[in-house]
Formats: C-alpha cells, structure tokens, sequence
C-alpha cells in the first residue's frame, strides 16, 4: 500500500455518551491526510530527555487472567477480547475506529505497552490515555510503515499535536513495538522501543484520567492488533485501577467535509 498518504478519523462524543457499558459512535467521516505533512502539529523541539522508570508499577497487565478487567466483545465490525496471553483488537470493517479502557484512572504516569499486528492489512494501534468521562482523550499511535502520530479530541473534533511523522525507530509490518508515552503536568513526552520521539506541551485533559488501547483501520477489513504487558508508572503522583471497563468504535461516514479528521 502506497505510504504517501493515509486517512485519519473522528468521532462523535454524543453517541459515546448514550451507551455507557459499550458506547458505540454512530457514523462519522473519514478524510484522507497526507501523514508526512506535520505543519498543524504543536511538538515543541526540546533536548531529549533520559527515560527514567518507577521500580515497582503502579498498574500492570499482562493479559494472562482473563478476568484482570478489560472489555470483551464481539461483533460485526469488531473484536476485543484475552486471547493467548495478548489483548487482542481486531477491526473486521473499513474505516472504521475500536479504543478500549479496563478504568485504570492515573495522573502524572508514564504508561508502556507492547504492540504488533497480526495480520498484513493496513492499520494503526497504540495508546488511549486523559480519557474523560465524554471521552474527549489523547491517541498515541504507530502503523505498519514506520509512522507514529499524537492526536486529541475535545467535544468530537480531533486536532493533530503530532501529524503523521516518519521516524526509523518504528519498527515495520507485523514486528513487535515497545510504545512509551510518558504525562507529567502538560509535557507530553514519547518514546518507540527505547528512542526518544518527541516532546509536546498540552494542558488539556489533567487529572484523574482513563488510559487504554486503541487500533483501526483504513481500506483494508481485519486489522488485527495485539497489545501485551501493559504498564502504568508513577512520574510525579500515583495511578489507582478503579473504574469500569468500556469500549468504543466508529464507522466515519457523515462528518461534514472540511472538520478536524484523523
């Protein structure tokens, strides 16, 4: 598939409200985007910082109990559930967006995860985290062609702080990435198995916030993404997993033209 451009998605927090077990959005738009293009995004350039860890985690999963608190379902335009000591999101249709929370509220965190994909078709997976209770939230994401992005939705409209950016620290197709995002105060900070990516400055969404995990997919059905050893650490304050699971998806088709996609 051609990587000179790629569609990016919204989402309508309206239809999320209505359901609060399995909130479900209703149609949406999907817009294409050229990903090489960052003149929207607002990374501030700063000196890499040293990733430094807590020794002992303050949430951790490593999806091999079934019942440790994510979502499970099924459907026809999505799946999410355990499944061989991964979590596993597969999105069956096109165009079309799955995030998932177990509940886990936190605030100053660095959270960690590894993904891959395991199927060939095109997608994205990463990071949910400042997930409100409107689910207005953070996504930091990598695809199969070594492009990450940092996306944030407030009210229903997504903005771009990182547009789609190339960087060889990803790793390509179906191999494993270790995903980092590390929130303390407003400073955004993220990481790709071990390098240092970039750093953004956003006040939005502080405080006692859901993380999670997201995937989607584009013109190919059956992005399959699996997702293990999923960690929260303390950078400044502490992390509880109070909360209740919830999952989301969206099908991008009536968003009028010319709003915020992703």
């Amino acid at each position: 598939m051609s990587t000179e451009t790629r569609p990016d998605l919204s989402i309508s927090s309206d239809d999320i409200e209505s359901s609060p077990d399995l909130a479900v959005c209703r149609p949406g738009w999907l817009a294409a985007q050229v990903r090489n293009v960052v003149a929207d995004a607002t990374a501030t350039p700063t000196c890499t910082p040293t990733p430094t860890l807590t020794p002992t985690p303050l949430y951790f999963d490593d999806f091999s109990k079934p019942a440790s608190g994510w979502p499970v379902g099924d459907d026809a335009n999505r799946r999410y559930r355990y499944l061989n000591g991964e979590y596993q999101i597969l999105v069956k249709r096109t165009n079309w967006y799955v995030g998932v929370t177990p509940g886990v509220r936190c605030t100053d965190y660095a959270i960690e995860v590894e993904g891959r994909f395991a199927s060939s078709a095109y997608g994205a997976y990463g990071i949910l985290f400042g997930i409100t209770d409107d689910w207005d939230e953070y996504m930091f994401r990598v695809d199969g062609d070594q492009y990450y992005s940092l996306w944030k939705k407030t009210g229903g409209d997504w903005e771009a702080l990182v547009g789609w950016t190339s960087s060889l620290h990803v790793n390509p197709g179906q191999a494993v990435n270790h995903l980092r995002v590390a929130r303390d105060g407003s400073d955004i900070v993220l990481y790709v198995n071990g390098h240092y990516l970039t750093t953004v400055t956003d006040s939005s969404f502080l405080g006692w916030l859901r993380v999670g995990l997201t995937a989607s997919a584009y013109d190919d059905p059956n992005v399959d993404a699996r997702f293990d050893n999923f960690t929260v650490f303390s950078v400044g304050s502490s992390a509880t997993s109070e909360g209740r699971e919830t999952a989301y998806g969206d099908d991008f088709d009536t968003q009028p033209e010319g709003s915020d996609a992703r």
